[in-house]
């Protein structure tokens, strides 16, 4: 009778394991922006010995482009005459009149 109650509790405790692990991945996957992070926890809780260590290995590493941010800086261009800020598209100050061509850029 012991023998059986140690098994169950054996189980139990695996089980949980198991269970812990599933939902630990798919938290992390989501964090991560890994892709499908709902099928990385069921695959991990159905096949725990090969996604759990298929996860660890691969799975973290993957980052969809959601997380990778870039950061642009755009140059402003200014009238050699007068120092008026000109847009990017005229070919002329609209302050002075002064031809665009000549204006300096600044960061």
């Amino acid at each position: 009778m012991t023998l059986a109650v140690g098994g169950a509790v054996t189980t139990l405790l695996g089980f949980v394991i198991v269970a812990l692990a599933a939902y630990w991945v798919y938290r992390d996957a989501k964090t991560k922006g890994v892709s499908d992070p709902a099928g990385w926890g069921i695959l991990t809780f159905l096949l725990f010995i090969i996604a759990f260590p298929l996860y660890l290995l691969w799975g973290r590493k993957r980052v969809t482009s959601k997380s990778q941010s870039v950061v642009t800086t755009t140059a402003k261009r200014f009238c050699v005459e007068c120092g008026m800020e000109l847009p990017a598209d005229v070919r002329f100050c609209t302050g002075c009149g002064k031809e665009a061509s000549q204006a300096t850029e600044r960061i």
